[in-house]
């Protein structure tokens, strides 16, 4: 698995879809992307010192995505959110990993 400085790297210089306001199954996707932007820029910037309540939004709105990625048309938006829950999968593990 590719480190979450990386990823986060890879997510700053990403272009969001031109659809990002679409509605996919009742969810507004834009709103998923910034749960995880805002949670994940605040793991960037904080590191070890995140509390609970973000890494819950964080694995929550993960989840969300996760069941979402087959619905998610054109195929650049689903690349995108794909890299999305990269990008969470990746510093949830490290806020694991830095806990234990």
């Amino acid at each position: 698995m590719a480190s979450f400085q990386n990823l986060w790297f890879e997510y700053s210089r990403d272009r969001r879809p031109t659809n990002i306001g679409d509605v996919v199954n009742g969810i507004r996707i834009g709103d998923l992307d910034d749960e995880i932007q805002d949670v994940a820029g605040s793991f960037a910037g904080l590191g070890a010192d995140i509390d609970a309540v973000p890494v819950a939004r964080l694995g929550l709105a993960l989840e969300r995505v996760t069941g979402l990625l087959p619905s998610l048309e054109p195929a650049d938006t689903r690349a995108h959110f794909d890299r999305l829950t990269r990008l969470a999968r990746a510093a949830l593990v490290e806020i694991r990993d830095r806990e234990a």
